[in-house]
């Protein structure tokens, strides 16, 4: 009787121990899962003129260039017109503040309002916080019929150290008006279109990760 005893307290303590083995190795595979699912995502934040551009996903802005600083037009052009013999240009600022991949952005310069084809894209380049060209200079065309450049930013763990004027990167758009004599119709009905002429053109920027 004794011995039956023993045998049912022995079976019990084994399956006691059995069952507190199996909560704690279960414990320890939800832990180990549950951590799994914590690890941290790389931000994923640009701003372009101050403005959020990936901000819960959207990873597209428009830009309308309306606002230029013009160069050329002397004594014969009122001052702040755009005009024949006058170059007008336009800078984004792209700011990776709190980016932390490698990514492509490219721009889509949209001419298709233009109606003058003596008004041309003549320019977009990477510039310096002071305007000067940098190192490889202008932006690859990738598409020359659409108007598309490309560039790449590598990741750099440092950018958020940097002040805001060191880390952006630059890119002017310059926009020239040849004058030609033998336009002066078309350049009359640019120059005509509505009681404040003016001329706009969008600029898409898009990003997406660099993934090499």
């Amino acid at each position: 009787m004794k011995n039956k005893k023993f045998m049912v307290l022995l079976v019990l303590s084994f399956l006691f121990l059995l069952v507190v083995g199996s909560m704690y190795s279960y414990s320890l595979y939800i832990s180990k899962t549950e951590q799994a699912i914590e690890m941290r995502v790389a931000n994923w934040d640009i701003l372009v003129n101050d403005s959020m551009v990936t901000d819960g996903g959207e990873e597209t802005k428009t830009f309308t260039i309306n606002d230029m600083t013009l160069t050329g037009a002397g004594v014969h052009v009122e001052e702040g017109l755009f005009a024949p013999g006058v170059s007008g240009s336009f800078t984004l600022a792209i700011d990776p503040y709190d980016t932390e991949v490698s990514f492509v952005y490219d721009l889509t310069v949209d001419s298709s309002n233009i109606k003058n084809d003596r008004i041309t894209i003549t320019e977009v380049s990477k510039v310096d916080k002071y305007g000067n060209l940098i190192d490889e200079g202008s932006l690859e065309n990738v598409d020359s019929e659409k108007g598309i450049y490309e560039d790449t930013v590598f990741y750099d763990k440092n950018t958020y150290l940097k002040p805001k004027e060191d880390r952006c990167i630059y890119i002017r758009i310059t926009i020239s008006w040849l004058n030609d004599e033998n336009n002066n119709v078309a350049d009359t009905e640019v120059g005509m279109n509505g009681d404040q002429p003016k001329l706009d053109i969008p600029i898409k920027v898009n990003f997406r990760q660099y993934v090499g």
